[in-house]
């Protein structure tokens, strides 16, 4: 049995870095199979060039380190899970974003999941529910979704006569992450606007992990037909990283593999993205995800204009770039083109300030999405841009 160890260890390798290669998927055993054939790489390195008299010497110290990484990643998968994302803190197994359409229907497949929809083109399931849940234990609550597979409440789809209807699209800031329905953006938008006087709808089409791409995609699958005055799209930085990886489904970028298998890998990665961050260089990397989303807005703007719509982008700071650089050049492109856009990084930080409040009151501490109180200071600053602008059906930014 034990001449075969080798050759069954040489499958059980293959099979975990195709599911990798193939699906995006990596477990802890993709982990411990990487740092095994390391180990034997350093090892076959050792033997051929040093001299037995230090070879066990150094052999035994590499078992060692080896050991102790080992451990290191054991430790961050399954203890502090600092750098685990959503689902490896649910399952233990790392899902890359780059391949979430093939997983989607792997999992279809095998029963696991009972729908392969495309939740940020389709919406969810219409009429289901499901419990928002922070892992940190900062808030728990149900959610239920509307006939078209999205939060809140849906308006008759003829408006009334005297009735201007915004849409919003965007992410789980939209769809409202981290809060109930009464203390959702789009919930208090309504509230807010209405206040004025004005008979205003506000529809819900946030979608947690969506981008502006897929939310336009959903616009021109069901949600046209709610006929909205105004278009609000809401986008962050997170969606450059989103573009990416929506553009890149055929197969992982060499980074990907480094990062879905080691959680050391992760901490000089974000290390480097942080300083990156700081100076502003991570994202002129990034400067032609930058344009593709500008021209994806652009095209939806001038299909919304050709039926008399409107659309402004709506950027959203989160709590960890709120002070830093990282937004500059997002910004900066988008205002240099003919988007209208509400720049909530500079009005937040006009806010926190005038009123001397710390920018943890409005975000939850470990979650990093807003609390009852965010999304009411979204709504109530976004409210009051588009009170100033709004001429009857008519919204002038620039």
């Amino acid at each position: 049995m034990k001449k075969y160890l080798p050759f069954i260890f040489t499958i059980f390798c293959i099979v975990h870095f195709m599911i990798l290669s193939i699906y995006g998927i990596s477990f802890i055993t993709t982990t411990f199979c990487f740092y095994v054939l390391i180990y034997y790489l350093f090892r076959w390195i050792v033997k051929t060039t040093v001299g037995k008299e230090n070879c066990s010497v150094i052999l035994f110290n590499l078992r060692f380190l080896f050991t102790i990484l080992l451990l290191i990643e054991f430790s961050f998968t399954f203890v502090f899970r600092i750098f685990n994302d959503s689902t490896e803190n649910k399952i233990g197994a790392y899902l890359s974003g780059y391949k979430s359409v093939i997983q989607t229907n792997l999992l279809y497949s095998l029963g696991i999941l009972s729908s392969n929809r495309n939740i940020w083109e389709d919406g969810y399931i219409p009429y289901s529910n499901r419990l928002h849940q922070s892992p940190s234990g900062e808030f728990k609550y149900s959610v239920n979704y509307n006939a078209y597979g999205l939060r809140g409440k849906l308006p008759a789809i003829v408006k009334d006569s005297n009735e201007f209807r915004i849409l919003t699209l965007g992410d789980s800031f939209v769809e409202g992450y981290g809060t109930p329905e009464d203390s959702t953006f789009p919930f208090l938008l309504e509230k807010h606007l209405n206040s004025s006087g004005k008979k205003i709808s506000v529809i819900n089409g946030g979608i947690g992990g969506s981008n502006p791409l897929s939310a336009t995609k959903l616009y021109s699958n069901k949600l046209h037909e709610l006929n909205p005055d105004l278009v609000l799209m809401e986008i962050n930085i997170f969606d450059i990283v989103d573009y990416e990886k929506i553009t890149h489904q055929k197969s992982l970028p060499l980074k990907e593999y480094f990062y879905a298998i080691s959680h050391i890998y992760r901490v000089f990665y974000n290390a480097i993205l942080f300083s990156e961050q700081i100076s502003n260089n991570a994202y002129y990397k990034q400067i032609n995800f930058i344009n593709e989303i500008i021209h994806t807005l652009t095209i939806f703007q001038l299909s919304l204009n050709n039926n008399n719509q409107k659309l402004v982008v709506l950027f959203l700071p989160q709590a960890d770039n709120l002070y830093t650089n990282s937004n500059t050049l997002f910004i900066t492109k988008l205002s240099e083109s003919n988007i209208p856009m509400i720049n909530l990084q500079d009005e937040y930080k006009k806010y926190i300030t005038n009123n001397d409040s710390s920018l943890n009151a409005y975000y939850w501490k470990k979650d990093g999405h807003h609390n009852p109180k965010g999304y009411d200071l979204m709504a109530k600053i976004t409210a009051a841009k588009l009170t100033n602008k709004i001429i009857p059906n008519t919204i002038i930014f620039h």
